[in-house]
């Protein structure tokens, strides 16, 4: 969405929004893991909001949680409709988009999404598949992906750098499937 925003998409200017967003998310990482990791160690349920507890007891808690709980509300509202419109354009890339075909493949992602979170994991499983599959994919797989289709045509100098798309491609396979399998199994979270 806010790629397509863009009135002029040149290279430096796509490029420069890929790397902010990047390092804007990279640090944004990096000091959730840090600032969470020193403050509560393994002392977290793998569900945030049940570590913040049920009740309350008075005092500055209760503001903190009731915070907590309507930026989750307001997060998981106006994150999934973006998140839907982006998978839904990726699904409709090649079919001709009509109004049918875009309320068909909304509800069918929606359909799928409630059955899934409706299904009987926990909640370490599901987070450890979503990320195993996200990760990999978003990582390795789509930006080899759009490297070999972008670069079709075989130039000297693009050898080696076909070669690295190629190796990330199998990689990103290689660590979905690891990942996934893993986190079925119940290794990746203790067991």
């Amino acid at each position: 969405p806010i790629l397509a925003g863009f009135g002029r998409k040149t290279p430096g200017r796509v490029a420069c929004l890929i790397w902010s967003s990047s390092l804007a998310i990279a640090a944004d990482y990096a000091l959730l893991a840090l600032v969470g990791s020193a403050t509560f160690c393994s002392a977290v349920d793998p569900n945030i909001l049940a570590s913040l507890g049920q009740t309350c007891s008075g005092g500055w808690n209760c503001g903190i949680v009731l915070v907590a709980k309507v930026a989750l509300v307001v997060q998981l509202t106006l994150a999934l409709p973006l998140r839907f419109f982006v998978a839904r354009s990726v699904v409709c890339a090649s079919w001709p988009e009509t109004l049918r075909t875009r309320w068909l493949v909304a509800a069918s992602l929606v359909l799928i999404a409630a059955t899934l979170a409706a299904a009987p994991l926990q909640l370490s499983v599901a987070i450890g598949v979503t990320s195993s599959i996200g990760a990999s994919v978003i990582i390795y797989i789509l930006p080899a992906l759009i490297d070999i289709s972008v670069g079709k045509e075989f130039i000297a100098s693009n050898i080696l750098r076909r070669a690295c798309s190629i190796l990330s491609l199998v990689l990103g396979f290689t660590l979905l499937l690891a990942g996934t399998v893993t986190n079925l199994m119940g290794a990746g979270v203790g067991g």
